[in-house]
């Protein structure tokens, strides 16, 4: 029952995410999605089932496809903190000088393992976000 309520969750807040992101800044969705200390729905789904799932869902994206690791980054972060697994969410952006606008990363550690794909370049972490 637990496992069919958390794939439930995960399909409607990723199919949030997209629409929440045109409208509000990386404060309101770092609120948003940082469930509080106290919530921990999910205890006992382990990491790797996490991830499975999550990454089952947004394998092949429709929406915020430049965006990929940024979707897939808030919907990790907010269902391993909702296990209880100290997750961390951080955002950085890369030096390289060709690029016009700036362009940014997405990823998420657990217990110091990366689970997402870290950058391939050289980039200046702005970000590092944990649950208090």
């Amino acid at each position: 029952m637990v496992l069919w309520l958390f794939k439930v969750h995960v399909y409607i807040l990723s199919v949030m995410i997209p629409f929440l992101d045109n409208f509000l800044g990386l404060k309101q969705m770092l609120r948003i999605f940082t469930p509080p200390v106290w919530c921990e729905l999910y205890k006992g789904i382990s990491v790797e089932n996490i991830c499975g799932v999550v990454a089952s869902r947004l394998k092949k994206p429709v929406l915020m496809k430049r965006r990929r690791c940024l979707r897939h980054g808030f919907t990790l972060f907010y269902f391993l903190c909702l296990a209880g697994a100290p997750a961390v969410l951080q955002i950085g952006v890369f030096a390289r000088k060709q690029y016009c606008r700036g362009i940014a990363h997405c990823w998420v550690v657990c217990d110091g393992r990366s689970l997402t794909p870290e950058p391939q370049e050289n980039v200046a972490v702005i970000l590092t976000h944990r649950r208090r």
